[in-house]
């Protein structure tokens, strides 16, 4: 029996097809992604739901979404160090330099 999408289950299904797309996943599964998304608009979210082979595939690309956003976010943050860093480094380079070589 299909379980029932919460009230946002557009939003939902927009997030899931965007998760989707990111990942790589093939043109196939994105149209099938797109034909839920039209069948829950045409519902207008009542008696909506999704098989739950579905509901799993949608939980594991959201959250293999979100694991690859936050690693994402890590890495930025880790660059930004990084390149502070090298900018403070690059600051005091001159100044090392022109004490030894005077």
């Amino acid at each position: 029996m299909p379980e029932p999408l919460p009230r946002n289950a557009l939003d939902t299904l927009r997030d899931w097809y965007r998760a989707a797309r990111d990942l790589g996943h093939d043109p196939l599964h994105l149209k099938q992604i797109k034909q839920l998304g039209l069948s829950a608009k045409q519902a207008d979210g009542n008696d909506f739901g999704l098989a739950p082979n579905l509901q799993q595939a949608m939980t594991q690309d959201l959250a293999q979404y979100q694991a690859l956003q936050q690693q994402g976010e890590c890495v930025a943050q880790a660059s930004q160090e990084i390149l502070s860093v090298i900018g403070q480094t690059r600051g005091l380079i001159p100044s090392f330099a022109a004490r030894f070589m005077n």
